[in-house]
């Protein structure tokens, strides 16, 4: 999988056009407990734009965190666009979390495509929420620009307007 731990020295970074799949869970640690997987993580991020665009992430080992999971474990997250991605995960597919004292802001998820395999497409976990979501929808491979079902703001109010 794909793990970004940015700091405050990398202003900008695009993840772009990965395919992550067939990830293997396992046991590990002592006492052993169950793996937690997720095809890509963002724990930090300062910087002024970090872009994942037109990425497949799969999480399917039924020990998933999510496809995408972006939680504040290192540090604060900040401007964060996600556009144009497939996530599909036996967890959730997108889940946003606020934790360890640490905070998110300005976080944008614009015409992606969830698989909604597991508990659902997204949510939120403390903290503000997302900045905008928009054109965000359950892959239907039947349908014009694999648009299903709109999947509403996770978590509350979200504006539309990238």
């Amino acid at each position: 999988g794909i793990c970004y731990f940015g700091s405050s020295t990398v202003p900008t970074s695009i993840i772009e056009q990965n395919y992550v799949h067939d990830l293997r869970g396992g046991m590990y640690g002592n006492p052993l407990q169950q793996s937690h997987n997720e095809s890509a993580t963002i724990r930090s991020f300062n910087g002024t734009s970090l872009v994942w665009r037109n990425n497949k992430l799969i999480s399917t080992t039924g020990s998933d965190s999510g496809a995408l999971f972006i939680q504040t474990i290192v540090g604060n997250i900040e401007n964060v666009v996600l556009e144009g991605n497939y996530f599909e995960s036996k967890g959730w597919d997108l889940p946003l979390e606020s934790a360890y004292g640490n905070t998110y802001s300005n976080m944008r998820a614009i015409d992606n495509r969830f698989a909604i395999s597991g508990y659902g497409a997204a949510y939120v976990s403390r903290g503000p929420g997302w900045a905008v979501w928009s054109n965000n929808y359950i892959y239907d491979q039947n349908a014009t620009d694999a648009k299903g079902k709109v999947v509403s703001c996770p978590g509350g109010s979200c504006a539309t307007t990238p």
